[in-house]
């Protein structure tokens, strides 16, 4: 399977800082820090809102089984609920933090519980009677030798799946592991580098860590020990972003040098490489995972949202060029009967020498 772009949307005047896109993948959002939150629909690229906020958006989620509700966490520290409408967008929200609001991870099930990540802050929010409530302030990961007198800054927030338990990795401090009834730590070990952004692979095994310094680290989540390590080149130290894609499959990662590059994890090989326009620092990746689509962004002024769309993904959603068994079947037994032939002709010349060899023996 492999990308091709497919669509470029201009709209920000700015970096792109975050990219989410619907749970049905129709609509992609937007936020940049020209403090423009932008609706797309995909399958046009038309943009369908665009949205002027007091202070940059630099996060967004969009909440699971109700594709027209998103939240969104600001540069002031607050978290904002948008209802989106066919002509206008509803926006209730309030001061959650005293820091940006860098990193939010919603829960994908009913209960919907969000976390916030914002520097050295990380609170759980959940809906009482249609009100947001913050349930719990986690506690800051303890200091090792490495990163003893260092800023404590929350870099990703993943709800886990198989067990409850979130998830959070640290600037310098490493992975800590939260159990997700009583918020207490169960599990953290430290990691050699800047992580600067996180993605947890499905099945909860694995995180793959985006390393400032050098690439991505994959870790197991179980040992707390690297797996394996994925080269890039860095040109500079900047927040790059990592997702595991395709069922935990292949790894799709940003770059500084304008790159966007897809790895196959059981060959950790790299299977495709795209280019961003400008080569600027690629800033946001999301994944519609249903319509195998990739989104873009980077810092530079007036960036665009680039997408791609996987070939096979689209044919299929298309009708084009479904893939055929009938045709396999027909393929097959043509095959058969060139082998059959082939056996045919091969023991019929045998027969005609062995008859020679009678004839001139008699």
């Amino acid at each position: 399977m492999r990308y091709q772009q497919s669509e470029i949307l201009d709209g920000h005047s700015g970096g792109v800082v975050a990219i989410s896109f619907s749970g049905d993948g129709r609509y992609v959002a937007t936020a940049g820090t020209d403090r423009l939150l932008c609706i797309w629909d995909v399958q046009s690229g038309l943009k369908l809102h665009s949205l002027t906020t007091d202070t940059p958006i630099l996060s967004v989620a969009w909440l699971p089984y109700d594709r027209e509700d998103i939240v969104c966490g600001a540069e002031d520290g607050s978290i904002s609920l948008l209802e989106i409408g066919k002509t206008s967008i509803k926006i209730t929200g309030s001061w959650a933090h005293t820091c940006p609001v860098e990193r939010l991870a919603v829960e994908d099930c009913r209960s919907s519980r969000i976390a916030s990540g914002a520097h050295d802050e990380l609170f759980v929010w959940a809906t009482v009677q249609g009100q947001w409530d913050r349930q719990a302030v986690l506690p800051r990961p303890a200091n090792n030798l490495d990163s003893k007198d260092r800023d404590i800054v929350v870099t990703s927030i993943h709800w886990a799946t198989s067990v409850p338990n979130l998830l959070a990795t640290y600037l310098y401090h490493g992975v800590v592991v939260y159990d997700a009834f009583t918020w207490a730590p169960i599990r953290a070990f430290p990691v050699n580098g800047v992580i600067v952004d996180a993605s947890l692979r499905p099945g909860d095994a694995e995180i793959a860590l985006s390393n400032a310094t050098s690439g991505f680290d994959v870790y197991s989540l179980r040992s707390g020990s690297p797996q394996y390590f994925l080269p890039i080149e860095v040109r500079q130290r900047r927040s790059v972003p990592v997702l595991f894609i395709h069922g935990g499959n292949a790894l799709v990662a940003g770059s500084t040098t304008g790159k966007i590059v897809l790895w196959d994890i059981n060959t950790r090989r790299r299977h495709q490489t795209l280019s961003f326009p400008g080569g600027d620092n690629i800033l946001a990746i999301a994944v519609s995972i249903n319509r195998f689509i990739i989104a873009a962004g980077g810092m530079g002024p007036n960036t665009p949202i680039v997408l791609w769309k996987a070939e096979e993904g689209r044919r299929r959603r298309e009708g084009s060029a479904e893939p055929s068994y009938m045709g396999a079947s027909l393929l097959t037994a043509m095959l058969c009967l060139i082998f059959v032939l082939a056996v045919g002709q091969y023991l019929h010349t045998n027969d005609g020498i062995i008859d020679a060899a009678k004839r001139r023996l008699v």
